[in-house]
Order: structure tokens, then C-alpha cells, then sequence
């Protein structure tokens, strides 16, 4: 099945559409939506530009598909393409298209932020010293590229216990927001 059918297949409400792709389920469009939100899956939602779509960005996550027949074994129905899911669920595409925006944006700051050159922890005696404050050192390739940012302790403390899906997503993009404009307000 090719990736226009997919996405097709994935657009309908009544059934959420998980496509086998050697040990993972596939999910995408609408069916990647009540996935993540209707039966709040832990997943990981990737975004994957496509040559055969004239390069658009589609968004796709992946359950081990052991993981979701244990889940939901008596209620998978099998088919060629892998597992179909039936439901009743009600949904309004603006949510989904929001819900889809609010995932774009946050991997973009994600991908900026990798970008970042490496994190280094400050040590122990630096927050104890300065338990209002904590230092993060950001180094580049060469020691004259190296600057300081410099996070609160409530700040240093989210990042240092970040988990997926401890916080709600709002949490983690306005964050992800604040820290973005205080980088970028740093290296002006």
C-alpha cells in the first residue's frame, strides 16, 4: 500500500487504521489524532517529508505491534495492510488540523533545539552555591565560540526531569517557547 492510500485510509473517523511496517504499526492523518488522544497512546509522532506527495510533510507514529495486540487484542480487527481499530468517535476537523499544527510546531523547536551545540550539566557545588540561578554551559566546536545561558533553578529543574508525556503538551510548548526567545534574546 502506497503512502496516497494511506493517508486516504487514515482521513476516516469511524476506525483508526494502523499499517504494518515490519515491527511497528504505522499511524497517520486522523487516525494518528484519536490514536494520541482518544485512546492516549504513548506515542511519538515523527514528521516524514514524502517525494511522492511533491514533498509535503506528513506526520506518522509507530506502536510495536506486540505492544498494540496487547492492548487491544480482542478488539483489532486484522487486515491485509495490518490492524483496523473500530470506534464511535466524534470529532471536529478543526481540532485535528490545530491538534496537527501544534505538532508541527513543536518538532521544528525540537529539530532548532538539536541544533543547539551540547548541553552540559553544571555540577553540584555550582546549585548549591546559586540555588536561585542554575548555569548551563553551551560550548561550540572552539572555546571562543562558548556562551552561557543562564536558566532559574525551576527552569534547570523541568529540563533535568523532562520525560515524555509528564507534562501536558501546552506545558512543554510554551516552554519550549520561553526558552527559544531567551536563547535567542542570549546570543543577540
Amino acid at each position: 500500500m502506497n503512502i496516497e492510500e494511506k493517508l486516504k485510509l487514515s482521513q476516516q473517523s469511524d476506525c483508526i487504521y494502523f499499517f504494518r511496517e515490519r515491527m511497528f504499526a504505522q499511524v497517520y492523518g486522523v487516525s494518528l489524532y484519536l490514536a494520541a488522544t482518544k485512546l492516549n497512546l504513548d506515542l511519538k509522532v515523527y514528521c516524514q517529508q514524502y517525494k511522492k506527495l511533491n514533498n509535503k510533510k506528513v506526520l506518522k507514529a509507530g506502536i510495536s505491534i506486540p505492544k498494540l495486540i496487547g492492548l487491544f487484542s480482542d478488539q483489532l480487527i486484522v487486515q491485509s495492510y495490518g490492524y483496523q481499530l473500530r470506534g464511535n468517535w466524534q470529532i471536529d476537523l478543526t481540532q485535528v488540523i490545530e491538534w496537527q499544527k501544534l505538532q508541527f510546531t513543536a518538532i521544528e523547536q525540537l529539530r532548532m533545539m538539536s541544533a543547539l551545540p551540547n548541553i552540559k550539566e553544571p555540577n553540584s557545588s555550582h546549585l548549591s552555591n546559586r540555588k536561585d540561578k542554575a548555569r548551563l554551559a553551551l560550548a561550540g566546536k572552539h572555546s571562543q565560540d562558548a556562551w552561557h545561558l543562564m536558566l532559574s533553578e525551576r527552569e534547570y529543574n523541568y529540563l533535568k526531569d523532562w520525560k515524555k508525556g509528564k507534562y501536558p503538551l501546552s506545558i512543554d510548548l510554551s516552554f519550549i517557547e520561553k526558552l527559544s526567545q531567551k536563547i535567542a534574546s542570549s546570543r543577540a
